[in-house]
């Protein structure tokens, strides 16, 4: 299994993750942080990044485990600079979660649970 990537995590957690000095088998990179906010933790784990594309997801996610390998097709593409992928919750049926799709967000935003750009992009904006 190629294993070309780094994983950052940067945790907003009162405590530091316990676990955070284990060896998992692939570049890991801690970083506990007191200030809290998804855009704070976003935009300093693209700062700690080294890799050509950063891809976001957020603790309460699980990515698939060809999350990252069926997304390495498109930044082959000349001109494509990110790709956000679909968001399933866990929490169907349950009256205090309500589903979103990106549907309608095309010109106001986008999601970043599941999002990969590249990191020149990223920096750049």
């Amino acid at each position: 299994i190629e294993r070309d990537f780094e994983v950052i995590i940067v945790d907003q957690s009162e405590k530091p993750w316990p676990e955070r000095g284990r060896d998992f088998g692939f570049p890991l990179c801690y970083y506990h942080s007191p200030v809290k906010g998804a855009v704070r933790a976003r935009n300093t784990g693209a700062m700690l990044a080294q890799g050509k594309v950063i891809a976001f997801t957020d603790d309460d996610c699980r990515p698939g485990p060809n999350w990252l390998a069926n997304a390495r097709k498109y930044f082959e593409i000349e001109g494509i600079v990110g790709v956000e992928g679909i968001i399933t919750s866990d929490h169907h049926g349950d009256d205090n979660w309500r589903p979103v799709t990106n549907v309608g967000f095309e010109s106001i935003g986008f999601m970043t649970a599941n999002l990969m750009v590249r990191s020149s992009v990223f920096h750049y904006l």
